[in-house]
């Protein structure tokens, strides 16, 4: 099976973790785009390209990719950069699609006092957290 190029955005560690599985299995990553310097020092020291913004990877035209990996990322993917990646986008979201779409999930199951909570991975379309679900883990949140 070729392997594929990948994009990854986004400003937590989570992204390191995922970004490392997919060139330990010997997929290539394109770019890193985050604001991160943590994260940024990363990708630099697996001699990966670093941009900081989305804008940055926006204005970069001649970056190839297949899959755009939107980890640990709290900015819009403008449309523009989502339809380069010729597979698709593939968002990582701290909660159950679709009835926890939106930010801070974790607190808000807690505050509500959700008895259960959820991780899922999802495809990227242009209304946020709404692509079709990949993926989903659903836990039971302990007293």
């Amino acid at each position: 099976m070729p392997t594929r190029a990948h994009v990854l955005i986004g400003s937590e560690s989570l992204l390191v973790h995922c970004g490392s599985a997919l060139l330990d299995a010997g997929h290539s990553v394109a770019a890193v785009v985050s604001e991160s310097p943590e994260i940024s020092a990363w990708a630099e020291s697996r001699k990966l390209k670093s941009l900081a913004t989305v804008a940055e990877l926006e204005a970069d035209t001649s970056l190839r990719y297949d899959v755009l990996f939107s980890v640990g990322n709290l900015t819009i993917i403008p449309p523009s950069v989502l339809r380069r990646a010729t597979v698709g986008g593939i968002n990582f979201h701290d909660g159950p699609l679709p009835e926890m779409g939106g930010l801070n999930t974790p607190a808000w199951a807690i505050l509500r006092q959700h008895p259960e909570h959820g991780i899922t991975w999802h495809w990227m379309t242009d209304s946020v957290d709404s692509g079709a679900i990949i993926a989903q883990r659903r836990f039971r949140i302990a007293d």
